[in-house]
């Protein structure tokens, strides 16, 4: 189980390099910088973020409510033999991940502290209390955000399918899109 969760997507599209640029900027409400809580008005847009040259950075819109595990996903666009390759890097903001670490090494000083402590105190009763909820919170703070990463990286697919399939741009449906995880 990782802490921060990360990953490396590369997706093949047979549409021109420009193609692929139109459809997300057409697709990303544009924004300099990414903070931790977003853009929060209306928009019509499923993402925000920007296009500088080849290097894309983005991440999705919450309509309402909050949501800090949302990855940010950075990458490249370049020219591939049979059209072009998206590498891509999801992972979530620094902030998010710094608060993890954090919040993990809390969880294990108090587990030490615990362990420590069992030698010291005579009431073996009341020793063993307080380590299942430290158990339960150390599995809660490393599975939750697994979960929803990749829960938004699925998303994120059927999104990317939609944007880069479209006729809108092209007129043609001939266009086949393939996936690659490391």
């Amino acid at each position: 189980m990782r802490i921060c969760p990360d990953k490396n997507i590369e997706i093949l599209s047979t549409l021109s390099k420009d193609e692929v640029i139109d459809k997300f900027r057409l697709n990303i409400e544009f924004t300099e910088k990414l903070g931790i809580v977003g853009i929060r008005h209306r928009s019509f847009r499923d993402y925000e973020g920007h296009i500088n040259n080849d290097k894309i950075l983005f991440r999705r819109i919450l309509k309402s409510g909050m949501n800090s595990f949302i990855p940010q996903i950075s990458g490249v666009i370049s020219e591939s033999d049979s059209g072009t390759k998206i590498q891509l890097n999801a992972r979530l903001h620094k902030v998010v991940e710094g608060f993890l670490i954090g919040f993990n090494c809390f969880l294990l000083l108090l587990l030490i502290t615990e362990i420590i402590n069992i030698d010291i105190r005579t009431e073996l009763e009341t020793n063993f209390l307080f380590l299942p909820e430290l158990l339960v919170m150390f599995v809660l703070v490393n599975g939750l955000p697994g979960v929803v990463f990749n829960y938004e990286l699925n998303r994120l697919e059927k999104d990317f399918r939609r944007i880069l399939i479209s006729k809108e741009s092209t007129g043609s449906s001939r266009h086949k899109l393939s996936r690659i995880i490391e």
